[in-house]
């Protein structure tokens, strides 16, 4: 899920794919400088069912994404 709120702030829900444990599953707040280009991304791999590798401020709730880039099958 992905979108933007009534303040203008786009927020993405992302979950810690990657540990048997997930350290994260809820929303973080896309940077404001490049949010649309990341809600695009965001909303690419949801449609296309692909993970996505996230640069993120810190794994509490709502925290910054500073960079998101979509994982392709192949690697």
């Amino acid at each position: 899920m992905a979108g933007p709120a009534e303040n203008g702030v786009i927020y993405i829900m992302l979950k810690d794919i990657k540990s048997d444990t997930p350290k994260f599953s809820w929303w973080f707040c896309a940077n404001r400088n490049i949010q649309k280009e990341m809600l695009s991304v965001a909303l690419t791999a949801i449609t296309a069912s692909l993970p996505v590798h996230v640069d993120i401020a810190d794994t509490k709730e709502y925290s910054q994404i500073y960079r998101m880039y979509l994982k392709t099958p192949e690697g």
